[in-house]
């Protein structure tokens, strides 16, 4: 049976992504395997315990989630589908606790840093601490009732829980969302492991069922990791120069440290596909022949977006 993994347990927002992805797909016959930490998750795919992860790539307000980007850089894994969703943060305590009298937050690090205006002005004498998840950490303050505990979380993690939800829409800004990536390993195991669907749907923009409504990816995405061997002036600009020439547009610029030492690095790229791939796929061909660079293909792939009133109704 297929075994498809998240950042656990559920009613976190890579719970949700995960339940969305696998409806699009029509992969009604597998089974979703929660795990305590985006680390656990990654290393479960890698060590086959899992077919494929759902993990977060990049929030709009706290960037990139370095964990899944530096998976992404050894080669290991090819992104098979993106999802981005809306993030709406309540902040949660015990009921009939007065805001005086909580001395620490507890979320995931990326949700305490995309709520952390509001925390100050809510908590201002409480401590933030981190948890593997945004769930966990609303599961750990019902479990714990402690009256000093507060957690950050989604709306539809605390539903079920014995908590008071104090503030609604906590994150700093309106336009808080996160995109995550379906990942499987690399493709030499993309027939082994069943997601041969998959793979044929992401070769076209199709539309999808999700919840009875008919879905359509926004655009289609190639995304490729730029190894530098050989430093020399002007390197990263014949890269570019390539893309605009033939008109490609480039949504993602990333740096990361190569590990060889200070200023050093690779270059993660996002490439929004046109009408006819063929002209993305004969720049990435004169850009592999560029002198002193290595070319990685991380993936080519639908993109979705949850629409604002499927976001509502986890209200």
């Amino acid at each position: 049976m297929m075994k498809i993994g998240y950042l656990g347990p559920v009613g976190t927002y890579s719970h949700r992504a995960a339940v969305w992805l696998l409806s699009a797909f029509e992969l009604h016959a597998a089974t979703l395997t929660p795990f305590p930490s985006i680390l656990d998750l990654l290393d479960g795919l890698d060590q086959h315990e899992i077919h494929a992860a759902v993990a977060p790539l990049e929030n709009s307000i706290e960037g990139s989630v370095l964990l899944t980007l530096d998976r992404l850089r050894l080669g290991e894994m090819t992104i098979n589908a993106e999802l981005t969703i809306p993030i709406r943060h309540g902040v949660f305590t015990l009921p009939g606790v007065d805001p005086s009298e909580i001395r620490v937050v507890r979320s995931h690090p990326q949700a305490l840093a995309q709520c952390r205006n509001t925390l100050r002005r809510l908590f201002p004498s409480a401590r933030h601490e981190d948890a593997d998840s945004t769930a966990g950490a609303l599961h750990s303050v019902a479990q714990e009732r402690n009256r000093t505990l507060a957690a950050v979380g989604s709306f539809e993690a605390g539903r079920d829980l014995p908590l008071v939800r104090v503030v609604e829409d906590a994150q700093d800004h309106p336009y808080n969302e996160t995109r995550f990536a379906l990942l499987t390993r690399r493709a030499t195991e993309f027939q082994e492991d069943g997601f041969a669907s998959v793979g044929e749907a992401s070769a076209a923009l199709p539309r999808f069922s999700y919840a009875g409504i008919s879905r359509t990816p926004v655009y289609k995405k190639t995304s490729i990791l730029l190894e530098l061997g050989d430093d020399h002036p002007g390197a990263l600009f014949e890269v570019l120069r390539v893309l605009a020439r033939d008109g490609i547009n480039l949504s993602k610029l990333e740096s990361r440290p190569s590990r060889r030492g200070l200023g050093s690095y690779h270059f993660f790229l996002d490439l929004l596909l046109q009408d006819e791939p063929s002209v993305v796929d004969q720049a990435l061909a004169e850009i592999a022949t560029l002198t002193g660079f290595v070319l990685h293909h991380v993936g080519s792939y639908p993109c979705f977006r949850e629409d604002a009133d499927e976001t509502a109704s986890q209200k």
